[in-house]
């Protein structure tokens, strides 16, 4: 059941400040100075009073049986109407708790005397390992369920509940808070001062493509602003998931997304009657293709200080998914208080709102005769852990008595949560003091808001509107969105109702959330379906068109991810407030033209083939995903501007160039720079094949990838040191599949002569000898004649190995196939056997200096022997990622007193 949305409300003598808040239009007052002095007098409801009525109820607390401590206060008193303050009728009570949806009476039953049979609604709480199985016969219905978390949302008769409550496994009985609303042919006056209108026509986008969906109380007469034109057709633009609540707070957030993005369709979801149903909801948008979901709704017995339920299921659908969250930041500035425990003079268990100053100590309310109000006292434990024991008390000046608590009792597994609402009756109509008392335990933080329906105001004083961010619009990847007036002159002031951050979190770990993000526009012009106010106001009317904005954004840039668009918004506001982020404004006023034009920026090109060696001119083709972006590159390794050559079709790389190449595109930044590097040459490749003894495996022909396949292959060439001394820069981003070692190929004219060419490379697990790419043969750049060269195969721990004959080298090299014959090795028994007729590089050269000896044993192999493998521990001989008794045993006894034959 959602609230009344406006009051007309006239005090004389009070000063009184009208605001936006959930959905309705509420007072706020200051005290004039009799005011204060009456909420002060004694006679009326001073410290002796307080404290005599406070202790009766400890006293009734204290004696409380164990099961009923698990129901809400406001059911304890249904299932005992001894707790039930004496100011209190039963019937108030409970015609209070059905304005709020919490109470029906069945359709079979029709009289009071059978209240016993009427309804509740109410969460139940179980204890794992339990089953919701236990609730059945036991409730009329569950509405909703979560399974995860053993929550269940439920109807029940009022006889059951104390029946519920003796169960085991049930660990609480709550009943379910509302959800509240953000609140408030046309266009929105937020289509121009966010220069959305200025954004479309600049570019040309209207959010085609983009799928938004809005979650709110209902859309019941959207035909209405269909048959205007403020709304696509259902079917045509618009789709209607879910409309149980009933309502039109739906429709006017609609209508301002489709004000100011006309070609994105639009898809609603009600918020459900429990925040169960609400996660449903989401889940149904994403599931229907949304990717910005905007939501004017709160849950304000979701915990403040941690994420609740809905903050985390939210925080896990945007891990998941590629999805915008908008959400209004909240109408709380004025009905909220945060801050340390503060002893009252004279009664230390009270808490002292003015915190030690001369004026009142508690927080003070009005309700007239009929009106509702709402209240919730949290503090920084743990759900479900709470030891510290706080109450909250509703004080009638006119009766002198409490006419309303809320006294759970917290004792080490219990939510640090009270709540309490109460609608007022001609004897306790006029003003009212809210109380917290300290039952046991340790001063906390406490954080109290007051949500006042109908004719209800607060007064002002000991309010603080810092620190009002809560619950799903706490959560870091959301987007919380605070509310400034259209009317206002310059678009620069923020409501004073609008929610004011940071949000403070305590659990698990002390963190301080930057909220809120933004700011949006309020009090704009929609068709007014369905009797909804034509000016809508609230936090509900600024969040749909920031929303709409990041919709226009990802329209014309639909590749982008949702952290990008995030952040193009947030990073393009017009700042306000104090320089750079502040918790009033959070960035600024949200702007749609600046998302583009500080934001947009051309597809980097994409250059194809891409740079590298090659032995003929390149055919070189330039694309960019950027729609009418044109491409200028050059050649000489500057950085293209417009008066550059602008590419149209492929260019020829005729001989070694650094291409760079750069997407312009009118209203958008210039993208960054492309380079790509072509060697054009008239060079060789080299193409060898060899086996590595110890890596070898005899049964499948192949060697083991072990290095690789446990990360323990350097991305750079390992040979720079002694006694190699190469200065080869090759490096790789990642090691390519089937990659055994790095390994160094040498070139030489004659045996004895010096190396014409040196290149580091990877030999693989079929003997291949590849280039970095892990499968090209190796490609030298430089000119050879035809008399042919020695290819010589080195690795860190074998022994160096060299063709027998000179290799005649081209750019198409016949591969060198060292593995079939003794004979394919330079000198005499250069390879070992160690198959029939398959030979491989000996293994057991520890200190790579071409020999295998006794210092290969003493000095390498027997200083690592069990030690922790690293690549620079060559005593590791069949590289198997182990330095045992194995290496030396089977690889570097029998290679023991051979040395390669490369001169």
């Amino acid at each position: 059941m959602m609230f009344a949305r406006k009051l007309a409300i006239c005090f004389v003598g009070i000063g009184v400040i009208l605001f936006v808040s959930l959905g309705t239009v509420y007072a706020q007052r200051v005290f004039p100075q009799q005011t204060a002095k009456k909420l002060a007098d004694p006679q009326r409801l001073g410290v002796e009073g307080v404290n005599l009525q406070i202790s009766e109820r400890q006293e009734m607390k204290i004696k409380l049986p164990a099961h009923q401590q698990k129901l809400s206060t406001d059911l304890l008193w249904l299932v005992d109407q001894r707790y039930l303050p004496p100011a209190t009728r039963l019937n108030d009570h409970l015609a209070a708790m059905a304005k709020l949806g919490q109470y029906r009476i069945p359709d079979s039953e029709n009289h009071t005397d059978h209240i016993a049979k009427h309804l509740v609604y109410a969460y139940i709480r179980l204890i794992p390992p339990a089953s919701f199985s236990i609730l059945d016969g036991k409730v009329v219905s569950i509405t909703d369920r979560d399974e995860r978390r053993l929550l269940a949302a439920a109807w029940m008769r009022i006889e059951q509940l104390d029946l519920l409550a003796q169960l085991p496994a049930v660990r609480s009985i709550r009943t379910v808070m509302p959800p509240f609303r953000n609140t408030g042919s046309v266009n929105s006056e937020g289509d121009a001062i966010h220069r959305a209108d200025q954004a479309r026509s600049a570019y040309g986008q209207g959010g085609g493509g983009i799928d938004l969906g809005i979650i709110s109380d209902g859309v019941d007469n959207r035909a209405s602003a269909q048959a205007s034109g403020d709304l696509p057709a259902d079917g045509a633009g618009l789709t209607v998931l879910s409309n149980a609540l009933g309502g039109d707070e739906g429709t006017a957030m609609l209508e301002i997304v489709h004000d100011l993005a006309p070609d994105a369709g639009l898809f609603f979801h009600d918020a459900g009657t429990n925040i169960i149903a609400f996660q449903t909801a989401i889940d149904n948008l994403v599931a229907a293709g949304c990717t910005v979901i905007c939501d004017d709704i709160s849950w304000i017995t979701e915990p403040f200080f941690e994420d609740g339920a809905v903050a985390a299921h939210l925080t896990s659908v945007l891990g998941a998914n590629n999805l915008v969250y908008v959400k209004s930041a909240g109408n709380n500035g004025q009905n909220h208080y945060q801050g340390d425990f503060f002893p009252l003079l004279g009664n230390p268990t009270i808490h002292d709102f003015n915190e030690g100053g001369t004026h009142p100590p508690h927080l003070y309310v009005n309700i007239p005769n009929g009106s509702n109000l709402s209240a919730v006292l949290q503090w920084d434990d743990a759900f479900g852990a709470s030891d510290n024991d706080y109450d909250l008390f509703l004080f009638s000046f006119a009766s002198g008595a409490i006419v309303a608590s809320s006294e759970a009792r917290q004792n080490g597994n219990d939510d640090p949560l009270e709540v309490l609402s109460y609608q007022a009756t001609a004897v306790t109509a006029g003003d009212f003091a809210l109380v917290v008392s300290k039952f046991s335990g340790n001063a906390k933080t406490l954080e109290v808001f007051i949500y006042p329906q109908d004719n209800s105001a607060i007064y002002a004083n000991n309010l603080k509107p810092a620190d009002a961010v809560f619950g799903h619009a706490a959560v870091e990847e959301a987007i919380a969105v605070g509310a400034i007036g259209a009317e206002d002159p310059g678009n620069d002031d923020i409501r004073s109702y609008s929610s004011q951050g940071p949000s403070t979190i305590r659990i698990p770990a002390a963190q301080t959330r930057a909220k809120p993000d933004i700011a949006g526009i309020d009090g704009v012009s929609v068709t007014g379906a369905g009797g909804f106010p034509s000016t809508f106001f609230g936090t509900s009317a600024a969040a749909p068109h920031v929303a709409a904005i990041a919709v226009l954004l990802w329209g014309e840039i639909p590749d982008s991810s949702d952290t990008v668009i995030r952040d193009y918004v947030l990073n393009s506001a017009v700042d306000l407030g104090a320089p750079g982020f502040d918790t009033v404004f959070g960035a600024g006023r949200a702007d749609a033209l600046n998302a583009f034009t500080a934001n947009l920026m051309a597809g980097a090109p994409e250059i194809t083939p891409g740079g590298g060696i090659y032995n003929a001119p390149q055919a070189v083709t330039m694309t960019t995903a950027t729609a009418n972006a044109q491409i200028y590159y050059t050649l000489n390794g500057a950085d293209p501007t417009e008066s550059d050559s602008l590419y149209s079709s492929p260019v020829d790389i005729t001989e070694s160039s650094t291409v760079k190449a750069r997407a312009f595109r009118t209203g958008y930044n210039p993208s960054p720079v492309t380079t790509e590097d072509y060697h054009i040459f008239l060079g060789v490749v080299v193409d060898v094949k060899a086996w590595l003894e110890g890596a070898y495996d005899l049964t499948g022909d192949t060697m083991r990838t072990t290095l690789l396949e446990n990360s323990g292959l350097p991305l750079n060439q390992p040979y720079s040191g002694a006694p190699w001394n190469y200065p080869g820069i090759e490096s790789v981003a990642a090691i390519p599949a089937g990659v055994v070692d790095w390994v160094l190929l040498e070139l030489r004219k004659v045996p004895t002569g010096p190396a014409d060419a040196v290149r580091a490379a990877f030999i693989t697990s079929d003997g291949t000898v590849v280039d970095l790419d892990g499968f090209s043969p190796v490609a030298f750049e430089f000119e050879v004649d035809n008399d042919g060269h020695h290819i010589i195969l080195r690795q860190r721990n074998h022994l160096a190995i060299m063709s027998s004959v000179p290799v005649i080298l081209t750019t198409s090299t016949p591969q060198y196939d060292f593995t079939f014959s003794q004979m394919q090795a330079y000198g005499l028994n250069a390879m070992k056997e160690i198959a029939t007729g398959v030979y491989a590089a000996r293994s057991g050269d520890g200190n790579s200096d071409g020999a295998v000896d006794i210092l290969d044993k003493n000095l390498i192999w027997q200083v690592q022997n069990g030690t922790a493998w690293s690549y620079d521990k060559f005593g590791d001989f069949n590289l198997d990622l182990l330095i045992d008794d194995v290496d030396v045993t089977l690889f570097w006894q029998p290679n023991n007193g051979t040395a390669s034959q490369v001169p």
